[in-house]
């Protein structure tokens, strides 16, 4: 449970509370959601990892795109969920 939510407090603390301005459905599996500070979360539900709109998302798995710079200098900020635990 604190795994979950030190991942929601990470990846989704800047858009709380921000208005959703858009949900499209990009595919059978793949969804983009916009918020009004310019964020954009894709979301892919497929087992197979996706290129949406120039963005690699892993499988069963999502990326936060965010307006503004990153760790790595001027650009968009990328987070995504980590890995699931897979049994052995």
């Amino acid at each position: 449970m604190a795994e979950v939510y030190a991942e929601y407090k990470q990846n989704f603390s800047k858009i709380f509370g921000v208005r959703m301005t858009g949900h499209e459905v990009l595919g059978l599996d793949y969804r983009k959601v916009t918020y009004e500070n310019g964020t954009t979360i894709y979301i892919n539900y497929s087992e197979t990892e996706a290129v949406l709109e120039g963005v690699m998302v892993p499988g069963k798995n999502y990326v936060i795109v965010s307006q503004g710079a990153n760790a790595y200098g001027p650009g968009p900020e990328v987070a995504k969920a980590q890995e699931p635990d897979k049994a052995e």
